[in-house]
């Protein structure tokens, strides 16, 4: 079964949501021009389609944008919670060289 995980930081989503508002802004221009909501002859035709290039043009911009700017802000705030985590965090241990009972498994022999 597939899963789908929905994630606002991903801009293919953006840009499908874009692309579906875009394509339904075609029928809706149509809708309204059989409303009567547009002149009629060709300059209604017209302003249907000038209509429906700047829902579509609007939406995929609009989408885009959304897109950048949420993964602007979600790499801002990763960034600054990660300083806020260095200057809190304990200093770090380096290494330790491994103690005499550890090199063999057994208890270190006293001479």
């Amino acid at each position: 079964m597939t899963n789908y995980r929905l994630s606002a930081l991903r801009t293919k989503g953006w840009v499908r949501l874009g692309l579906t508002v875009a394509m339904a802004a075609i029928p809706l221009a149509v809708v309204e021009h059989s409303l009567g909501v547009f002149s009629d002859g060709m300059p209604g035709i017209w302003q249907a389609v000038e209509f429906a290039g700047g829902a579509a043009a609007l939406s995929l911009v609009l989408t885009l944008l959304a897109g950048w700017i949420m993964r602007g802000f979600a790499v801002r705030t990763h960034d600054e919670d990660h300083e806020h985590e260095e200057r809190h965090a304990p200093p770090a241990r380096g290494p330790q060289a491994p103690s005499a009972a550890n090199l063999h498994g057994r208890p270190a022999a006293h001479h």
